[in-house]
């Protein structure tokens, strides 16, 4: 059984991370793999409400380090998991937080965010394959989500053998679902770019 403890989810001062918290650090693994600001707040947070407020540690040295003694202390700490993965992603040690990520997922598989930051991670590492099954997932278990449609159309467009098909049609179910957010609007520029006439071989 999967240990949880009540506390609040934006408190950053006591040995477990608050959910606010690991959102935060989910959408600065984002940012590593986009390298837009404005792109974080449309796709870790897109949808949500309330996260308005919080405060992280500058140092993430420190924290890395307390966080890891706190689930060495604790292995069912997969809050911590979680957010040790998204640091070592964040600060480009991508190949180390690999194995945080498994450890996280394997303890809180139905967390969307978490698996949309996991998938992203494998996407940058170019590891196609898991990072479309984890992108499947995500995109699963947050229906309403457009970010995890986008990078699944991204995957397709840089396949071997490039599925244009598919990735268009990710694209215009993100553009359904969010067509105002930036990822929304990515979406909509790479449907347009595929559409051209430019690209349709000449007879």
């Amino acid at each position: 059984m999967i240990k949880k403890k009540s506390r609040s989810p934006f408190d950053v001062t006591s040995s477990r991370p608050g959910r606010g918290y690991r959102i935060f650090v989910i959408s600065m693994a984002l940012f590593l793999v986009v390298g837009s600001v404005a792109l974080i707040v449309g796709t870790a947070l897109e949808g949500r409400s309330g996260e308005e407020g919080l405060v992280v540690d500058d140092r993430p040295g420190e924290e890395l380090a307390r966080l890891q003694t706190a689930v060495s202390d604790d292995p069912e700490d997969y809050d911590s998991v979680a957010v040790v993965a998204n640091i070592l992603a964040n600060s480009g040690r991508i190949d180390e937080s690999i194995a945080w990520y498994e450890r996280a997922v394997a303890g809180d598989p139905d967390d969307g965010d978490l698996r949309l930051a996991f998938g992203l991670a494998l996407f940058q590492l170019g590891n196609d394959f898991d990072a479309e099954l984890q992108l499947r997932r995500a995109q699963e278990a947050l229906p309403d989500t457009a970010s995890p449609l986008f990078y699944l159309g991204q995957l397709n467009e840089r396949r071997a053998v490039p599925d244009l098909d598919a990735a268009m049609e990710y694209y215009r179910q993100a553009i359904e679902i969010a067509p105002d957010s930036i990822v929304g609007q990515q979406a909509q520029e790479r449907l347009e770019n595929l559409e051209s006439p430019s690209l349709t071989p000449t007879p």
